[in-house]
């Protein structure tokens, strides 16, 4: 092999090497331009690059990235053919070219102005410019950030300041802020006149040197109090006759620690003495008044007495008047009640007791039975109206004794649906009893309570239509006895029949009192229900009735879990 060959051989070698590494330095090249250029068009600014002109005024962009021509509202094609003197209003032209002298001579510059965009609208902006070389010429890279939210706040920051200052020195009320040391950042005018010192002069001092050495203390004393507390703190000032009504109040940080301390001062001495002098002016008026009045008031008081006695007496008689004339007419009504009530079952027991005498020797035995049972029936009727007569008597005399003991109510009612079983099953009617979930033990007289439930029990099977439904229910509440609350058993019975009248609600559980649906259909004596009053009540419980929204009504009967002695 000849030199020569061997020569272009290492040539050949040594271009292929230099081809390969120009073409990996040029992907590495191209690699580093793809993510600049990411980084480019991926931030949150605006990015300007332009070069200066020889005079130093700034050229047509050269490039921008793609957050300025969404914020500008152009096109790229657009902004390369503008520069930035084109972005701001003709007065701010001039500030742009004296900031890229300045550029030019620092390097680096940061500054404020106002864009405008496409549509016209202004974006308040802060433009970082950085000078550095571009293929060997200087070119500006400018960072364009929109600060409207900024601007707005500061501007509403300025203003609250604004109308809060204002507020502050258009109080004739003293403001004074100082920091938890006690130094002065805020004092208004009001404030500052307490002290014969101007605003200026007093910022920066400390609000307790300003006082007498006498007063400092207590007043760090009140100080310390809103600091350990967190609470406002007031208290009257007294100096050189005058009255100030001072608070001193906390002030936190965004931490939520106090961070200040906001103090408000009000001179009150004018109004002390206003007040005093009211209070002066209403004592000798009322003294002049009853010095006046004396001499009437004794003079009318006989005669006021005698004619409050006069009314007193009139009212009196005419209220025993008319309870005298509505237990005449009740007592009379009853009486006809009672007398109908009573001949019935006499007339029919004497009717068949003869009828029986009669036909003694010609009746077998099954009418015989029939007779006795009529008989039966009608004297148990008889006796049951003569016992209420008996109990109503007994109660308003006051002799019945009663045994309280503690007694199961639930029990009680239980043995008195029992009894009533055959009737519920000759009416068809359905009996739904809530299983209680609280204690339905009572200290009560077990034989005169049963009395109660078995006479609100029969009331509502006798005035519920066939096939109706009857409901027991059972809840804990409170009763007020002798002004003292107490805890207490409910007890409700509801039936479905027509209820109670409205002109009848109010006499319900008086005596002698019969409704007229009992008269004209259901039988009984209208004593059942007052004895049943009686009872309750000297169980220092209540009674009473309320129709149902829809159908029936609902008796109520409470009674204490203990019985009360007082």
């Amino acid at each position: 092999m000849t030199m020569q060959h061997i020569n272009k051989s290492d040539l050949l070698n040594d271009l292929e090497k230099t081809i390969a590494e120009r073409e990996g330095r040029l992907g590495e090249i191209k690699a580093q331009e793809e993510w600049y250029r990411l980084l480019f068009n991926n931030g949150n600014d605006a990015i300007f690059v332009y070069f200066p002109t020889m005079e130093g005024h700034p050229n047509q962009f050269i490039e921008v990235n793609d957050v300025a021509c969404e914020r500008l509202g152009y096109t790229r094609e657009e902004l390369l053919l503008m520069s930035p003197l084109d972005l701001v209003a003709n007065q701010q032209q001039l500030q742009i070219s004296t900031d890229m002298q300045r550029l030019l001579i620092e390097k680096t510059l940061i500054t404020e102005t106002v864009y405008r965009t496409k549509v016209g609208s202004q974006i308040p902006v802060e433009v970082s410019g950085h000078l550095f070389d571009l293929r060997g010429k200087r070119a500006v890279i400018t960072f364009v950030r929109d600060i409207t939210i900024r601007k707005d706040a500061t501007t509403a920051l300025a203003e609250s300041e604004n109308v809060l200052r204002t507020l502050i020195n258009s109080s004739f009320d003293g403001a004074v802020l100082i920091t938890i040391e006690g130094t002065i950042l805020v004092i208004n005018e009001s404030a500052a006149t307490f002290f014969n010192r101007d605003v200026a002069e007093l910022i920066g001092q400390s609000f307790f040197h300003l006082l007498p050495p006498s007063k400092a203390e207590e007043r760090k004393t009140f100080a310390n109090k809103v600091l350990e507390t967190g609470q406002p703190f007031k208290y009257e000032s007294h100096n050189e006759g005058q009255i100030l009504e001072v608070s001193i109040n906390p002030v936190k940080s965004s931490l939520g620690k106090i961070s200040k301390l906001a103090i408000f001062a009000r001179n009150i001495t004018r109004q002390r003495q206003i007040e005093n002098e009211l209070v002066r002016a209403s004592d000798e008026m009322e003294r002049r008044v009853e010095q006046r009045t004396f001499e009437l008031v004794q003079v009318n008081e006989e005669l006021k007495r005698e004619i409050k006695e006069r009314k007193r007496t009139a009212k009196k008689l005419k209220v025993a008047q008319e309870k005298s004339e509505l237990a005449n007419a009740a007592k009379s009504e009853f009486l006809a009640n009672i007398s109908h009530e009573l001949r019935n079952p006499l007339q029919q027991m004497l009717s068949l007791s003869q009828l029986g005498v009669d036909k003694i020797n010609d009746v077998n035995l099954d009418e015989l039975l029939h007779y006795f049972s009529q008989i039966q029936k009608s004297g148990s009727q008889l006796l049951l109206l003569l016992n209420d007569l008996l109990d109503l008597s007994k109660l308003e005399s006051g002799h019945i004794e009663y045994s309280i003991q503690l007694n199961d109510v639930f029990q009680i009612v239980n043995e008195a649906i029992i009894e009533l079983g055959p009737t519920l099953e000759e009416k068809n009617i359905r009996l739904t009893i809530a299983e209680p979930e609280i204690p339905t033990s009572v200290y009560c007289d077990v034989y005169k309570i049963g009395q109660v439930i078995r006479n609100l029990l029969s009331n509502a099977v006798r005035y519920s239509p066939r096939g109706k439904n009857i409901s027991i229910q059972y809840q804990k509440t409170q009763s007020i006895i002798m002004d003292n609350q107490v805890s207490a058993l409910q007890f409700s019975v509801s039936d479905q029949g027509l209820g109670i009248p409205e002109d009848e609600k109010a006499h319900l559980f008086d005596k002698f009192v019969q409704s007229n649906k009992t008269r004209t259909s259901n039988g009984g004596t209208g004593l059942g229900l007052a004895i049943c009053k009686e009872i309750v009540t000297a169980h220092q419980g209540k009674i009473w009735a309320e129709n149902n929204p829809e159908s029936g009504a609902t008796f109520f009967m409470i009674l204490p879990y203990r019985f009360q002695n007082f």
